[in-house]
Formats: C-alpha cells, sequence, structure tokens
C-alpha cells in the first residue's frame, strides 16, 4: 500500500489537501508539531517536527510514503501588528522614491528588498521552511518510502503580491503562470521552488500558488478566510452589520480567491497527471472582483447587513474579548468548541488589507493540462460558509 504524507496538515492549506486525498480513499498520514486525532478511518494523525529529520524517520517508519504534499510554513518569527493602512502606504511610497533616487548606490536596492521582505514575512531568515522540506524529501526518499512525487504550495508573493506596482516595476494583473515574470527581492517561495527542480531525481514535483485561500484548520500560520468569515459572524451576534476589515482603498481593491477545496482537488490531480509533474500552475478562481461585491456576498450568506467604513476596522483590536461572546454562541447552537486565538489571525489579515492594489491569476495553464473543475468566484465565500456550517464551526 502507499501512503500520501501531508506536512502542515493543521494549517488552512494542509487541511483542505487531507480532505480531498481521503475524500477520494487514499491513505493519508497527517503530520504537524502539534495535531489531533483524526477520525477518518484513512487519516493517521502523527505529531512530529518534520525540520527534525531523525524524529521524523521514525515517525514515518511504518509507513510507505509514495507521496509528498509540503504545505507547512516554519515558525521563524511572529507576526507584527500591523501599522495603519495610510503609514503602511507612506512607508511603502518612500522605499519605492529612495529605489527611484538612489537606487545607483551599489547594494541599495537590493537592502531595501531585503529589508520589505522581512517585514513582509516573505523569507525565513534562517531558511528554515526551505530546510524542512529538505528533510521531508530525503526521509521519504529513503526505505521503506518510495517516493515518486512532491507537491509544493506556494502563493502570490512568487509574482510580489507582498510589494505591489511600487516596489515591483513589473506588477501586472492578472498574474500568468507562463509569462509573469518573479518578483525582485528574496521570497522564500523562489528558493524552495528551484531547489524542487534541480534536485528532483527519479522522483517528480509540481508547485501549486495559491491567492488568499479560502480553508480551515486546527491551528493555521493564516487563516484570512477563516478571520473574515468568523469577523462577520460575531458582528451580527453582537448585533451589528458586517464591517469590512480594509478602508476605502481596500475595498476597491479586485481581488482573486482559492477555495480550499480547489487547493485540494488541484493537488490530488497534480499528483496523478503526468502533464502536471515538473511544472507551477496557479490556483485560484481566475477571476477579480472588488472586495465591497465580495464582502456582500459573505454578509448575505450570514444574512447580515454589510457596513463598509472609510477607516476600515483592525482587527487585531476588535477581536479582544471576543471568546466569551463565540463560547456563548457554540454552546447555544451546538458548535464544535473551538479557540478563536487558534484558529483566527485577525493581525494577518490587517496586514492583509493594507494593500490598495489588484490581485488576480489566469488558469489558462491548468485547464490546458486537463483540470477543468474551477469554481466561480462569486460563489467561493458562500460556499465556504455553507462548508464552515457543515463541519458545526459557524451557525449565525
Amino acid at each position: 500500500m502507499s501512503d500520501a504524507l501531508v506536512v502542515g496538515a493543521t494549517g488552512s492549506a494542509g487541511s483542505s489537501i487531507v480532505d480531498a486525498l481521503a475524500g477520494a480513499g487514499r491513505r493519508v498520514i497527517a503530520i504537524a508539531r502539534r495535531i489531533d486525532p483524526d477520525p477518518r478511518p484513512n487519516v493517521r494523525a502523527v505529531a512530529v517536527d518534520a525540520s527534525q529529520r531523525v524524529p521524523l524517520q521514525a515517525a514515518l517508519a511504518s509507513f510507505r510514503i509514495t507521496d509528498v504534499y509540503f504545505a507547512a510554513r516554519a515558525r521563524s518569527g511572529s507576526r507584527r501588528r500591523a501599522p495603519s493602512p495610510r503609514r503602511a502606504r507612506r512607508l511603502i511610497a518612500a522605499m519605492a522614491g529612495a529605489r527611484r533616487g538612489l537606487g545607483w548606490i551599489p547594494g541599495l536596492s537590493r537592502a531595501i528588498d531585503r529589508r520589505y521582505a522581512l517585514a513582509s514575512l516573505a523569507i525565513d531568515p534562517d531558511d528554515a521552511t526551505l530546510r524542512m522540506l529538505q528533510e521531508v524529501i530525503a526521509v521519504t526518499r529513503a526505505r521503506p518510502h518510495a517516493l515518486r512525487h512532491a507537491l509544493l504550495v506556494t502563493g502570490a508573493m512568487h509574482y510580489g503580491v507582498h510589494m505591489g506596482p511600487r516596489l515591483h516595476p513589473g506588477y501586472r494583473v492578472p498574474f500568468d503562470d507562463e509569462s509573469s515574470p518573479r518578483c525582485p527581492g528574496p521570497v522564500w517561495y523562489h528558493d524552495a521552488e528551484d531547489w524542487l527542480r534541480a534536485h528532483a531525481d527519479g522522483w517528480t514535483w509540481t508547485v501549486l500558488r495559491a491567492a488568499l485561500l479560502l480553508g480551515h484548520g486546527a491551528r493555521p500560520a493564516n487563516a484570512l478566510g477563516m478571520t473574515l468569515v468568523l469577523w462577520a459572524a460575531l458582528c451580527k451576534l453582537r448585533g451589528e452589520p458586517a464591517r469590512f476589515p480594509g478602508d476605502a482603498a481596500a475595498q476597491a481593491m479586485r481581488w482573486d480567491l482559492t477555495p480550499g477545496s480547489l487547493l485540494g482537488d488541484m493537488s490530488l490531480w497534480s499528483s496523478t497527471t503526468p502533464a502536471a509533474w515538473g511544472r507551477a500552475f496557479n490556483c485560484a478562481c481566475g477571476e477579480a472582483l472588488a472586495w465591497r461585491e465580495l464582502w456582500a456576498e459573505l454578509a448575505a450568506s450570514l444574512d447580515v447587513a454589510p457596513a463598509y467604513p472609510r477607516a476600515g476596522v483592525r482587527l487585531a483590536d476588535a477581536f479582544v474579548g471576543a471568546q466569551a461572546i463565540w463560547d456563548a454562541h457554540a454552546r447555544a447552537r451546538d458548535l464544535r468548541p473551538l479557540r478563536l486565538d487558534e484558529i483566527c489571525t485577525p493581525a494577518a489579515v490587517d496586514s492583509n488589507f493594507v494593500m490598495s492594489w489588484d490581485v488576480s491569476m489566469t488558469m489558462n495553464k491548468a485547464r490546458e493540462a486537463g483540470f477543468g473543475a474551477i469554481p466561480r468566484l462569486r460563489d467561493a465565500l458562500p460556499q465556504f460558509v455553507a462548508e464552515l456550517r457543515a463541519r458545526r464551526i459557524v451557525a449565525v
């Protein structure tokens, strides 16, 4: 029997992949540093630090891994409190001006790019995520395993979504997985993808680049979709309209989304389709809508009126004290008990909405390779809410 290994199984991406593989009948080995038992008979949850070779070898010794799905990110630092959108955009403008006016100074542009990448969490200062990937591949290439395919989940930072057009002169949307350039400066996605390309020998690989992910996870490092849904639900529980977190500039941004079900389906497809091997693909709906429209769809699915405060809402502050409200709601509606500080990442949402530029992707390459089950963007958030209701996570 062959086993599928999902690394980072408690995150939004990893959980989506586990669901797809388990639903297809694969035996899944789901690993993370902290992970709860899984009730599904074909899913084995294993707590292990994937960056440590000897413990990883021991944890996987009784399995035969043939497919690796790497959806992990080493926690090499915590996300700092986001500055206000106005302050963040002034900083971006100042850095862009320095690059234009002082770019002739040797190494200055590179230093600016690195500083911004660090602030955006685009790089691991100690290459911890890359080293984790290397350890996983090394272990699964040795007996008793027989690695045949590795999938790496990355995202739109590959194209510079964290930089925008001011810091990345080549920034153009929609991002095309054949022709759009990499962003300047360091991004750990680039290092990991380059390593796979250089070291695949006797096994194949695929990279999936996601947009903003609508996924659930027990302990996600970045849960933008989940946080947005639970924030809108909290607004309703407080008897308030669902206030969009971003300011007026963010409300006008046109964005694409990645449903977790799409990521799971493409992950399974990539490991069984030769046309997907040795290639990188975008993974999104392939459309773009303004956040005002997307937020209206989300609010309607929760039966709450949307609101768009001009200055937005800082969620890191708004979630303070929310646990008691949520606990009372969960008891009244027989929902799963949840720790909001474990499944939500409000600071990540605040950082996301300091952006003021559009983000969209093309999906032509995946279609041409044979993947056609791409959902409509307008349906993405309502379907995600329906999924969370089915999982007894929300009931408003």
